[in-house]
Formats: C-alpha cells, structure tokens, sequence
C-alpha cells in the first residue's frame, strides 16, 4: 500500500514540519523507492537532521542530502548481498529492490523519480538549509497555541508573596557524598528490581488485579528479544528477581487488541501461558497509582504567571544570545511572578565553542549575571541544568547548578525535579524523553490516539520523568540515581518536558502538560510557554519569540 499525502503530513506536524508539497512529493517518492514506512521515514529524518543539519528544518536539499548520505546505502547493501553467496541455514536477507519509475498516488498525483545525481557537492546542500537568519523572522511575538481560559488580560503583578520549594524527594544530590556511576552490577540490579517490584504492585493496586494469581496475571519490565528495536515479534517481559527468582517470557500480543509499549516500561499482563517459556497477553496495564499532592493553592483571588522557556538560548553561528534578550524583554515588559528557564546555557555541541576566549563557568557566570541583573521587580527565576551544557555535568539525572548565592530570588533546581509553587507542582525535566519514546514505542490501536498525549501519559503512568530502558540516545543516564531519586512521588499540576517535536498543549487527566519547544531552533527563532494559574483554572500559551 502506497503511502498518503496525510499519513505523510501527519507524520511531520507531529515534528514540527510543515513543508511544502515539493518537499511532501519528494518524501513520498523516497518512502516508495526505498520501502520505507512514513513513520520510519519521519523518524529517520528527525535523526539525520540533529546529527548533521543541527535540526534544521525539513527542506528539499535535506532531503537529497539525506539520501545520498543515509538512504543510498539501502540500494548498496540490497545490491552487495545480491551478489554474495548465501550461507546455508542462515537467515534470508532482503533482495534488492526493483527500480520504480512513475507512479501515481492519491487518484492521480504522479511522483517522478529523478536518477540519482553526485554533480552537487554536500557542502552546497548544508549552505543552502543553514542559510536562514534569527533577525529575518516575521512572527516575532506570534501566539501560536492557546489552553484553557483566558486569564492573561486579568492578570497584574502583585505584592504577593510567592513561594518556591523544591519538593523533598528532588533535593538529591549532596556534593560531599555523591558518586556518579559509581554503582556495582549488583547494587544496579536490586536497584531495578525494588522498582519493578514497587511499581508493579502499584498498577496491580490501581487496576483491581490479584497478584497472587501467577497463571493468568505477568508482571515485568517490557525488553526486547534481540538488540534490535522491540518490534511485535520481540516483545520479551523479565520479572523481578524477588518474585521467585528472575525469570523472562517471550510475550505473544497477537491476541491483544490494544498496547503501547516501549523498552523499559514496567507493567501486569492478563492472559494464559503459552508453549515452552511463551506467555499469550490479552491485557496490558500500565498505569501506577499516583495522586495530586493534597497541599491547596496559596493563591487568594490572585493569579500567578510562569514564563518557561528551554534553550539553546543563541543561534547556532554566534554568541550573541540575542533569542535571550528578546525572552527578558518579554519578561520585564510582562512582570510575571516566576522565570523558569531550562538548560542548556551553553550547549557543549555549539559550533562557535572552539572560538571561546574563557572558561565555560565563567561564560556561565556572566550569562547568569546578565539575566538577573536585567529584573528591577518581585520575581523569582528558576535554573533547571541540561546534561548538553559545557560547564556542567555531562550525566542524567543533572545536579542543580552551583552558584554562589548572590541573587536571593534565584533558585537552582537539579534536573528532573518536582517544584512547588504556592502549592502547585510543577514536574520539569529538560531531558527530551518525548522524542526518544517516539522512536522506541509501538503501538496497536492505543486507548489515547493523540499520540503526544499518550507518550507524556507514559511518564505519569510509570511515575518516571525517564521511563525509557535502554538508552539507545546520545546521553549517558546513571540508571541507578533516575530510579532511586527521581520517581514522580505524587502527580504533577503542571508537567513541562520539551522536545524537538511540535510544541503542544495536553490535559492528562488533571494534569497539564506543555511542551514549549526550544527558544531556538537552529539558526531562527523558537517558541516559550506562557502558564497562568488561578485558584481554579490553569491557561497556557505558546508564544514566538
């Protein structure tokens, strides 16, 4: 089946890309040429674009560039093992594919495939995506999505008093005592199965399932059967070691009518058992018990204003930070009560890093200055590290930032953590799960069809901000310190996780999740959140910068 114009658009929107019908045309006769499925495709192109265009948009040179540098060595590798001997008793590999002229899609629009061309030189395709300018932009200041009520013209500054906490369960790093990845196999291992165990009667607890019935009723952590990604002839589950010893079953899902499921996730499975060490699922329950905190809204009849923003804060071929000083315009012509701003600062992948004449902590330390420095009223500024910054820990779970407490309204979170703000909690993490669960979950016919929505529910149905294991990413994640540290204890108001997929705006049963984007995308401007809150309502807006 030929792959659709919507399917296709569908697939980019979900990343933030709305391209032109050239582009669209061009990716279809990619998908067909290569058999290769959209959603593959897209994801395919998420990857190869951070890796060599730094995210830039999706273009029709980027797309040749892809091509010749990713998408070619398909036809290469189909033609080489055409050619080879098969070993006998080793598995089929895939023949090469018959070459596809024209074809016709969705009622008659033609596709025409073009012979492959090596006359252009790579560095003319890079020039040509890179070239855009932060300064060109025409949607400055843009509202580009609206939740909730409108409460912004209602809102004034006031000589309230606001409250930020960092929850208990978040205050986990102590300089003195803690030791990054420095954890035994087996202090890892009993780690992993006190969550399993924990979480697992948790979604027992929550969903009404007796435990003690081992025939009909799994519990585990989803894994994959082979090193490659979980497909749906590889779903495995392993049990906890405490639950009579580890044990793994290779899970049979083609009875079950609807899933999602991901490397990492922890969850009780009805069914039968199966031949040999095979268990039939019918039914997966992912969802943990987690409540709102019971601390009430310190509100009065006043409203609180959050600005969030998520960097990088500067464009990717200078250090002027000029996305930045657009972002404390805003802030000092609005006066909210709070700035949450989440690394990285000072992304260590920033093409002009070579050039720097001082320290990165120094660099650092000035930004932070600047910031500050920029605020003649009440409001308190929240620094959530990233793991991409320069001057900081390379490792998730991120420690708070270390400065000196110079600015009594600056408060350094680490990263995840849990705030609270007048007794509203507020989850934040500026690792970009959403985007690594998009390329690891499958799914058949999902219960939350809203994909966006369903891959945030993941994190507050698993009581994680990093439910995903293994990390098949560029991050190095110190598993233990996520599990033991960084559970969600009680269920966020407001859960802000962004990601390189399209800003957005979702209601997970009582809880607000918002994606902001990144202040820059590139080299040209991204998006911020703008969140309000009153005593009943919460309205979130994502604004151009």
């Amino acid at each position: 089946m030929l792959p659709s114009k919507e399917e296709l658009r569908r697939a980019l929107d979900f990343i933030g890309q709305t391209p032109d019908e050239k582009v669209i045309n061009k990716c279809l006769e990619l998908c067909t040429k290569y058999n290769i499925l959209v959603e593959d495709f897209v994801d395919q192109w998420s990857a190869f674009t951070i890796t060599n265009l730094k995210n830039g948009p999706i273009t029709l040179d980027g797309i040749l560039l892809m091509e010749r540098k990713e998408l070619a060595k398909l036809n290469d590798l189909n033609s080489s093992i055409a050619k080879s001997d098969i070993v006998p008793g080793t598995p089929q590999q895939p023949k090469k594919k018959k070459e596809i002229e024209n074809v016709e899609v969705n009622g008659g629009d033609k596709i025409v495939f073009e012979p492959k061309s090596n006359n252009k030189v790579e560095n003319e395709f890079e020039e040509k995506i890179l070239m855009q300018s932060y300064s060109e932009r025409s949607d400055s200041g843009q509202i580009l999505l609206t939740h909730g009520p409108d409460l912004t013209e209602t809102f004034t500054q006031t000589n309230q008093k606001t409250t930020v906490k960092i929850l208990s369960d978040s205050i986990w790093y102590n300089p003195e005592k803690f030791r990054f990845l420095h954890a035994t196999q087996v202090k890892i291992a009993d780690v992993f199965n006190e969550t399993i165990d924990s979480l697992t009667n948790s979604i027992l607890t929550k969903s009404n399932l007796n435990k003690n019935d081992e025939n009909t009723i799994c519990c585990g952590r989803i894994t994959s059967e082979d090193i490659n990604k979980l497909n749906l002839n590889t779903v495995k589950l392993e049990s906890s070691f405490n639950n009579k010893g580890a044990k793994t079953s290779l899970i049979n899902i083609s009875q079950t009518k609807s899933f999602s499921l991901f490397p990492g996730q922890i969850v009780a499975v009805d069914g039968l058992p199966g031949k040999g060490n095979k268990f039939i699922a019918k039914t997966f329950y992912t969802k943990a018990n987690l409540e709102f905190s019971r601390n009430e809204r310190d509100l009065g009849e006043d409203y609180l204003q959050i600005v969030v923003a998520v960097g990088p804060y500067t464009t990717a071929d200078n250090f002027l930070y000029e996305p930045l000083q657009d972002l404390l315009k805003y802030v000092v012509e609005i006066k909210p009560n709070i700035l949450i701003l989440l690394g990285p600062f000072l992304d260590f992948s920033h093409s002009q890093m070579i050039n720097m004449t001082e320290t990165f902590q120094s660099y650092f330390d000035n930004l932070i200055q600047t910031i500050m420095e920029c605020f003649n009223f009440e409001i308190k500024v929240v620094l959530v590290p990233s793991d991409k910054d320069a001057n900081h820990f390379p490792i998730f779970p991120t420690p708070s930032y270390d400065i000196k407490e110079k600015y009594p309204n600056l408060i350094c979170a680490p990263n995840p953590c849990l705030l609270d703000i007048n007794g509203i909690v507020i989850g934040t993490s500026s690792m970009d799960i959403l985007f690594h669960l998009s390329k690891e979950e499958i799914a058949r016919k999902p219960n939350n069809t809203d994909r966006m929505a369903r891959l945030a529910s993941h994190l507050i149905e698993q009581k994680s901000f990093y439910p995903l294991y293994p990390n098949d990413n560029d991050s190095t994640i110190d598993y233990t310190s996520l599990l033991k540290n960084c559970e969600m204890k009680v269920k966020p108001n407001i859960l802000i996780t962004p990601s390189i997929l399209r800003y957005c705006i979702k209601d997970l049963g009582g809880c607000l999740f918002v994606n902001p984007e990144r202040l820059v995308k590139n080299y040209v401007g991204g998006t911020f959140a703008v969140i309000n809150v009153n005593s009943n309502d919460i309205s979130c807006q994502i604004r151009k910068i």
